[in-house]
C-alpha cells in the first residue's frame, strides 16, 4: 500500500496516553511481520458499551480492570482492556469502533503490518470492491503474481 505523498503518517499519534494534545491528521500506527502489538481501549462512558473490531486479526484479552491503566496493571485486574494481536498478515488494516456514528468521531485507526521479505505472494492485493479516497481515485489494478510466486502454504 503506497503512501501516496503524504496522504497518512505513521506513527505520529500520542502513545501510552489517553489525553493527548487533539491533532488533525491521517495517522497510522506501524508493526513488524510477526510482531506482536498491545492495545489498551479505555471506556469512561458508564452507559455505553463499544465492541471493536481489527480487519485480518483476531485478538486476546490479556488484562481488564477499572482505573487507569498503567504497564503494570498487565499483572492486576485493575474499565480497562488489554488485547494482544500476533501480526501474522502483513498489510494495511482497520482498527475500529464498531458503532458507525464514532468512526466519524475519529474512534478508527489504521494498522500497516510491514514485511521486508519482497515475494507479492505475502500480501494479496486489494478487493476489486475497495472504495478508494480522491487521491487514488483512478489507480491502475495491480498486477497478477507472477508465475515463481511462492502458492502453497508450508505450515
Amino acid at each position: 500500500m503506497t503512501n501516496g505523498s503524504g496522504v497518512y503518517e505513521l506513527d505520529k499519534f500520542s502513545t501510552n496516553s489517553g489525553n493527548g494534545n487533539l491533532r488533525r491528521g491521517v495517522f497510522v500506527a506501524s508493526g513488524n511481520h510477526k510482531g506482536c502489538l498491545e492495545i489498551v481501549l479505555k471506556n469512561d462512558l458508564d452507559i455505553v458499551i463499544d465492541s471493536w473490531h481489527l480487519d485480518g486479526y483476531g485478538f486476546y484479552v490479556v488484562g481488564l480492570g477499572d482505573g487507569n491503566w498503567i504497564p503494570e496493571s498487565r499483572n492486576n485486574y485493575n474499565i480497562f482492556y488489554s488485547v494482544y494481536a500476533y501480526l501474522d498478515n502483513p498489510g494495511m488494516w482497520n482498527l475500529r469502533s464498531q458503532c458507525l456514528k464514532n468512526w466519524y468521531l475519529g474512534q478508527q485507526l489504521y494498522l500497516r503490518v510491514y514485511d521486508a521479505d519482497p515475494n507479492p505472494a505475502q500480501e494479496k492485493p486489494p478487493p476489486d470492491n475497495l472504495l478508494l479516497c480522491v487521491a487514488f481515485g483512478h489507480l491502475a489494478p495491480p498486477p497478477p503474481p507472477s508465475s515463481t510466486s511462492v502458492t502453497s502454504c508450508s505450515c
